[in-house]
């Protein structure tokens, strides 16, 4: 089982920690007068959250693929699987799109991402979070336990109901 759990969410999460970072502008709605026949108006105030922990981490981690693509320990290859996957895509969409099977994309995917967990070590390693998350959320050794569990289970990267954890 490789060290990489925080890392893989990241890089899975990418297209969506981006689009959460900022807050477009909006049409608000007002009701039509005599002067104006237009309904709406654009609201052009923007919101950005630059302060968000998986934006900033984000960011170290992209930093740190792109080092090592540099110093070619990352393949164009992979490479290619981080940004399809970092796009919102499926570990079987990626491998029709590569023409590689799932398996193999996903174990890829697996190896890189403890590479870069490995290179980039603190809070980007399974423990590293662990100890991350039980000091932010002063966890008792049971929701640890319950929380490593889940880490390195078959099903960390799927979306569970409240029913299967208990």
């Amino acid at each position: 089982m490789g060290d990489s759990w925080y890392v893989e969410s990241i890089l899975r999460s990418r297209d969506i920690i981006r689009s959460n970072v900022f807050e477009a502008p909006h049409l608000v709605y007002r009701p039509s007068t005599l002067v104006s026949l237009d309904a709406t108006y654009d609201d052009s105030s923007y919101s950005c959250n630059f302060d968000d922990d998986d934006y900033n981490n984000l960011l170290v981690i992209e930093k740190k693929i792109y080092e090592l693509f540099n110093k070619e320990i990352i393949t164009n290859l992979e490479l290619s699987i981080i940004n399809i996957v970092g796009d919102g895509k499926s570990l079987a969409s990626a491998g029709q799109f590569l023409d590689i099977s799932r398996a193999t994309i996903s174990k890829i995917f697996s190896n890189i991402c403890d590479r870069i967990a490995y290179t980039l070590g603190g809070i980007f390693t399974n423990d590293g979070y662990l100890d991350y998350m039980k000091d932010k959320y002063n966890l008792t050794d049971i929701q640890l336990d319950k929380a490593k569990e889940y880490i390195e289970s078959k099903y960390r990267h799927t979306n569970r109901s409240e029913e299967e954890w208990q």
